[in-house]
C-alpha cells in the first residue's frame, strides 16, 4: 500500500476546498467513489474525495488527543486494562489521521491507495475489497498491516523521536490489537494487569513506571498523536470537521476548549457506591 510522502501531502493538504459536506467518509466511499476505480487531480470527484478524507483526518486526530488526554484520569490499579484500551484507541485515531493527511483510508475490507504521488497529477486507486493482498484475518489485523506497510515511506521524513512508531512493535504487525483484545476480554489478564500496576507504579517516575505492556502501549499512542499532530502541522491540515461541535472552530480552539481546558463533569456521587457495597 502506498501513501503520499510528506511533500506531496502538502501539495494534497493545500488545495482544501470545502466540497462534498460533511459526510462520515465511510459514507462517501460507498456512493460517491461507487463508479470510480481511479480518480485523478482535477476531477471533480478527487477534490471531493480530497476534502472528505481531510476532514475525516482532522476528526480522528481531534478524537486521538481527547483520549490521550483523559486517558490520564483513568491512571489507577481498578483501571489499568482500560487505560491500555483506552490508548490503544488513541493509537488507532492517530494512524487513521496520519493515513488521511497521506491521502489514503482504510476500512475492513476497502481502502485507497496512492498510485501517483507528484503534485499536479496525483492519482488514488479505489480498492473496494483488498482481503487478498494481505495473510490477515481480523478488521484491526488487516488495519495495522495496511498502516505499517504504507507508513515504512515516511520513516526518513518525519523526526527521528517519532520513528518509533511507524515500525511494528516487537516486529509484530499484530501486537497492538493482539494485547488490547487480551486485556479487554480476557479478565484474568486484566487483573494480572492490575497486580503489575500497583507493584510498579509510581506517579513521579510516570510513565516509566507503568507495567509491561501498558508501558509499550502509552509509548506508542503518545509517539502516533505527537507525529500526527506534527504532519498536520507540516501540512496545513484544517478542515471545517470540527464545526460540527462548535460552529467556526479550529482544530486548536476546538481542542483547547473541549479537551485541554474541559473541566470534568465530576459525576462520582451517581457511582451508586452504596448500592454496590451493600453487604
Amino acid at each position: 500500500m502506498r501513501i503520499f510522502d510528506t511533500s506531496q501531502a502538502q501539495h494534497f493538504c493545500k488545495d482544501y476546498g470545502g466540497s462534498s459536506g460533511i459526510v462520515c467518509f465511510q459514507d462517501f466511499f460507498r456512493t460517491m467513489l461507487a463508479p470510480h476505480a481511479r480518480i485523478k487531480e482535477g476531477d471533480r470527484i478527487f477534490n471531493e474525495y480530497r476534502d472528505c478524507l481531510l476532514r475525516e483526518a482532522e476528526r480522528n486526530l481531534f478524537l486521538s488527543a481527547s483520549l490521550h488526554r483523559r486517558g490520564l484520569d483513568l491512571v489507577s490499579v481498578a483501571s489499568a486494562n482500560w487505560l491500555h484500551v483506552t490508548y490503544y484507541y488513541s493509537s488507532f485515531f492517530s494512524a487513521r489521521c496520519i493515513l488521511g493527511v497521506c491521502g489514503t483510508w482504510v476500512d475492513s475490507r476497502s481502502r485507497t491507495e496512492v498510485v501517483g504521488g507528484n503534485p499536479g497529477t496525483q492519482e488514488i486507486e479505489v480498492v473496494r475489497d483488498f482481503r487478498k493482498r494481505t495473510t490477515y484475518r481480523g478488521t484491526h489485523e488487516r488495519f495495522w498491516d495496511s498502516f505499517y506497510t504504507a507508513v515504512g515511506a515516511l520513516v526518513l521524513w518525519v523526526p527521528a523521536e517519532y520513528r518509533v512508531a511507524l515500525t511494528p512493535v516487537y516486529a509484530n504487525v499484530t501486537w497492538l490489537i493482539e494485547t488490547r483484545n487480551k486485556l479487554n476480554y480476557d479478565t484474568v489478564a486484566a487483573l494480572d494487569l492490575s497486580a503489575q500496576f500497583r507493584a510498579s507504579f509510581n506517579r513521579r517516575s510516570f510513565p516509566h513506571s507503568l507495567p509491561g505492556e501498558l508501558n509499550t502501549q502509552f509509548t506508542i499512542a503518545e509517539k502516533l498523536l505527537l507525529l500526527a499532530a506534527w504532519l498536520g502541522r507540516q501540512c496545513g491540515l484544517g478542515t471545517d470537521a470540527l464545526h460540527l461541535i462548535h460552529a467556526g472552530s479550529t482544530r486548536l480552539d476546538a481542542m483547547r476548549r473541549y479537551i485541554y481546558d474541559a473541566k470534568p463533569a465530576r459525576m462520582g456521587s451517581y457511582s451508586r457506591r452504596q448500592q454496590v457495597l451493600k453487604p
